[in-house]
């Protein structure tokens, strides 16, 4: 019998790579940034917009360049889980919004508009990992088309 390979860690490498070329180490500075500018240019005025007000924060809080936002693996879990603090709210609040209004959960409100072919889907913990490989990799190319400066 042939075994069958699954593509989830491939697709989650290239993935995590794009992710890394969209959320950059460079979102520290206060300045708008190419990656923001890319934003703009791509996916429209409203939305650069409001991605700069997302890594606004964080840009005061970390200095450009530093060991924290341009080291490998270190400055990108910190943006990831930037990202996932900055998502997670709305969500709370969604959350909050329908268990007072509509009196079911958030889950259970997903999980009934989800389609079935969605259901379907076995998605891995590790492919988490290798979405951060893939995005670790960017960074590295980064830093080094910065020539490994930091401060």
């Amino acid at each position: 019998m042939q075994e069958v390979i699954s593509a989830g860690p491939g697709i989650s490498l290239i993935l995590g790579g794009w992710l890394g070329y969209l959320i950059d180490p460079d979102l520290d500075a206060l300045q708008r940034t190419y990656t923001e500018g890319r934003v703009h240019r791509y996916l429209g005025r409203r939305v650069g917009k409001l991605w700069q007000a997302i890594w606004a924060p964080y840009a005061v809080l970390i200095d450009h360049r530093s060991f924290w936002s341009h080291m490998p693996g270190i400055g990108t879990v910190l943006r990831a889980s930037w990202l996932t603090a900055v998502a997670f709210l709305p969500l709370l609040l969604f959350h909050l919004f329908a268990l007072a209004v509509l009196d079911i959960s958030l889950l259970e409100l997903l999980l009934d508009l989800l389609p079935d072919t969605l259901a379907h889907l076995h998605p891995q913990p590790q492919w988490g990992l290798w979405l951060l490989a893939g995005w670790t990799i960017q960074d590295f190319v980064h830093l080094a088309l910065d020539g490994f400066n930091l401060h």
